[in-house]
């Protein structure tokens, strides 16, 4: 079938290559000018020092780029260092007489140079493992603090994403030695370090150095990427720091913090019942100009937004509770933008930017019959943001398209193990209890879509993902006799409608209907819901 994203990506491409660029009408009065733009920055007149440009949101001129302002210096040879110290720590953790009681039970080699010549040339060694969720899980924390302090040391994304890669698979070949390489452990720490960490780090640049300084903002952006902090303590110490100042954060980018919380009544196939649900989302965008009046076309090269979702339903009787997290980074993207301020009323014209990006998507769904969680680290995709201006009205529109490798726990399983029990399936398919779950690899897709007029706002958003089982490499490979053709679906849609009450309070009704469908050989499970629900949202920044 044809995929709703594609078809979004489709149309964008096609309009850059018919739009013709006003920056390129105008012809930039200099080579300097047009190579600026092409940079990506946020505006041409950084080229002019004298010239003043208008902050968005606030009445008083400010020049850009401020005097005294030079680019902030990489520590590699640091970074590297405190790398190597963190894996030193977590050795000593891991081989420790409790580390060991724990850990030996995956030791699957002994501990000697011809183990280490397996490790280091031999793929028998990639495996698979088949350790509990908790565990595979964890190691995405792991990988959110190489991928902090690479970024604390001023590095960027992409070498920080290097950074992580490279102690994740020092870890695997000579840190767990006697383990096998695992190969699930390698993709959580690195792709969920790197997403995780981003997200982490970008709130915490913004609560250090946003419009508002206090002691309590620097103890959070602490607490949210340590990474950096302990990094900023030791550049006080260091000579290469002196007369270096960090761009101040809020003539750069712009963030959007909301807390909320409402009521929702479920109508499941059997029955209907009411929950609390509350929740965090924000946003951060590099470009603060994206949505203002102006014209551009250029390249981003480093991180330019970051999202992040948090979500809790509580109050159900019968079953425990639900959660949702979502996180999002675009690593760069091309940008074009023509918005014009007719007369200083009201904003006609677009702005578009699309670039790679990786996601997480975390969902835990608890039900009598059924229910299951899902942990998707979309690896690598295009991302689409895009914004029109039009008669008063303001459309947004995005759309995102992503190669996954995935944990599930689907219904369709459990059904197939209590039928035929769980004896010659793959390593974690095969574990006690309410443990087991399989990889997957699969596409996910969405499309995000509202229309704004005054205080008054419509919207929604599609969201699809397909998986599939991921066979061979596994730990127990060879004693595997029975092997699953396992598929689950994740469908997810919502309308809502939303009235500004005043500027930081909102009020927003909503319908979402779910339907996730399973299957495990000849056995199929589907489960669908519709949500109607009510909530006031704060924002703040």
């Amino acid at each position: 079938m044809i995929r709703f994203s594609n078809i979004a990506l489709v149309f964008f491409i096609l309009f850059i290559l018919q739009v013709p660029s006003r920056a390129e009408e105008q012809n930039a009065s200099s080579k300097q000018e047009q190579e600026h733009i092409l940079r990506g920055e946020n505006d041409t007149s950084a080229l002019h020092p004298n010239k003043t440009d208008q902050r968005p949101g606030e009445g008083t001129p400010f020049q850009f780029p401020p005097e005294g302002i030079t680019a902030q210096p990489k520590y590699y040879l640091r970074a590297a260092t405190e790398l190597v110290l963190a894996l030193g720590v977590t050795a000593a953790i891991y081989y420790s007489p409790e580390g060991r009681k724990r850990n030996e039970n995956d030791w699957q080699y002994p501990f000697n140079r011809e183990t280490l010549k397996k490790k280091l040339f031999s793929l028998d060694t990639v495996r698979f493992d088949n350790n509990a969720a908790d565990i595979n899980l964890g190691h995405a924390a792991a990988g959110t603090g190489y991928y902090l302090l690479a970024r604390g040391n001023g590095l960027n994304a992409l070498e920080s994403f290097i950074g992580t890669f490279a102690a994740s698979s020092l870890w695997e070949t000579l840190g767990e030695i006697r383990e096998v390489y695992s190969i699930n452990d390698q993709m959580v720490t690195t792709m969920g370090g790197v997403v995780f960490g981003e997200v982490l780090y970008q709130i915490g640049e913004y609560l250090r150095y946003g419009p508002v300084r206090s002691p309590w903002r620097n103890f959070l952006a602490a607490v949210f990427d340590p990474g950096t902090a302990l990094n900023n303590w030791l550049n006080d110490f260091s000579p290469r720091r002196s007369g270096t100042k960090a761009l101040p954060y809020h003539q750069g980018k712009k963030a959007r913090f909301d807390i909320y919380a409402g009521g929702e009544q479920i109508k499941e196939v059997l029955e209907s019942k009411g929950v609390v649900t509350f929740g965090l989302e924000t946003e951060i965008q590099k470009n603060a100009f994206f949505d203002q009046p102006g014209q551009s076309r250029g390249l981003y090269k480093d991180t330019v937004l970051t999202l992040v979702q948090v979500q809790y339903w509580g109050g159900k009787k019968k079953n425990p509770d639900d959660l949702m997290l979502r996180t999002k980074a675009v690593f760069g993207a091309y940008h074009l933008k023509d918005i014009r301020d007719e007369a200083g009323v009201e904003k006609n014209g677009y702005s578009l930017m699309i670039g790679p990006s990786s996601a997480l998507d975390f969902k835990v769904i608890n039900r009598p019959q059924g229910g299951g969680w899902i942990s998707n680290f979309e690896l690598l995709g295009p991302s689409l943001e895009a914004v029109f201006y039009k008669g008063g009205w303001k459309f947004r529109v995005g759309a995102d398209l992503f190669g996954d490798f995935a944990m599930i726990q689907s219904q369709a399983l459990r059904q197939f193990r209590r039928k035929y029990g769980a004896e010659g399936l793959a390593g974690v398919q095969s574990k006690e209890g309410d443990k087991f779950y399989y990889y997957g690899v699969g596409l996910s897709e969405s499309l995000r879509f509202s229309a704004a007029y005054g205080p008054l706002e419509v919207g929604g958003f599609l969201q699809r993902s397909d998986f599939k089982d991921l066979r061979g490499r596994d730990l127990v490979e060879e004693k595997i006799t029975r092997r699953l053709t396992l598929r689950d679906t994740l469908t997810e849609m919502e309308l809502k409608a939303a009235y500004r009450l005043r500027q930081d309070l909102t009020l927003e009704t909503y319908v979402n209907r779910t339907r996730w469908a399973s299957k495990a050989e000849g056995l199929y499970f589907s489960e669908r819901e519709i949500h109607y629900g009510m909530r006031l949202r704060f924002s703040f920044n």
